[in-house]
């Protein structure tokens, strides 16, 4: 029988990380990589997971490759700390992994929570590969990751993962803040391209799209909610820039690329 890797990585996450590993305690072997939490992370980890083990953090890039270095399975489940597989994803896996035919892997519906409300609109509704063969898979990017898996028809699960987004305002805040600090530094596109106009236009222009064109109005506050914080953390990764000076060598790269 096919077996199962569960992997994860997490930082100071105690509130979250039980939840994520019980809905994954069937797989044959759940593994998480701790970037050095201070929390009490790492000892409820060992209470649920079959390895635990400490890395430094560096970006979300390398703690993942770090992570599925470590997996011995012949499939990967990958979950984020804040995630939670339903029952009816779990049995769609489950007989996947007995009968996978032609295909690597699996994509699954991902439904966002916002204060323990599921978000239907605004452009919250996507799939993403988490389930995938072991051999040959690979994460790319600093920041935003993307999983490279083996070349293949890929099989659409119905059940989703389950993604409590935002829990609490002041943890959802902080994490905007953060990840505006990591786009600002880790994004060489941003900084090569930003322009002044950046600051007001990109968050506008994406609060605007989504809340209207993308309907995540009809979510009621929640929606409001989480694309205002996700227009917030473009504002500030665009003033991070301006701060660094950024425009202006954006600007120094395109002229220089113009010319040749």
């Amino acid at each position: 029988m096919p077996t199962v890797s569960a992997v994860t990585i997490a930082l100071n996450e105690e509130e979250m990380i039980e939840g994520c590993l019980r809905s994954v305690a069937w797989a044959d072997e759940v593994i998480v990589v701790d970037g050095g939490s201070t929390d009490a992370t790492c000892r409820i980890a060992q209470r649920h997971a079959t390895r635990v083990v400490t890395r430094p953090w560096t970006n979300w890039g390398e703690q993942k490759s770090y992570a599925l270095d470590l997996a011995t399975g012949d499939w990967v489940l990958w979950i984020d700390a804040d995630e939670r597989l339903t029952p009816g994803l779990v049995d769609e896996v489950r007989r996947f992994i007995a009968n996978p035919g032609p295909y690597v892997g699996l994509s699954v519906p991902i439904q966002y929570y916002v204060f323990g409300r599921p978000l239907r609109h605004g452009g919250f509704r996507r799939r993403k590969v988490r389930l995938f063969r072991r051999d040959g898979a690979t994460w790319r990017g600093d920041v935003h990751t993307d999983l490279a898996c083996p070349t293949g028809p890929l099989l659409r699960a119905k059940a989703p993962i389950r993604h409590l987004y935002i829990r609490d305002l002041d943890r959802a805040l902080d994490k905007t803040r953060r990840l505006a600090g990591f786009d600002a530094i880790d994004n060489p596109r941003l900084r090569a391209h930003a322009r002044p106009y950046d600051i007001l236009w990109s968050p506008l222009r994406r609060f605007v799209g989504r809340l209207l064109l993308k309907l995540g109005i009809l979510d009621g506050p929640p929606g409001v909610i989480a694309i205002g914080l996700l227009s917030l953390q473009l504002f500030l990764t665009h003033a991070s820039l301006w701060q660094q000076g950024h425009f202006a060598r954006g600007a120094h790269v395109r002229e220089r690329e113009r010319h040749g």
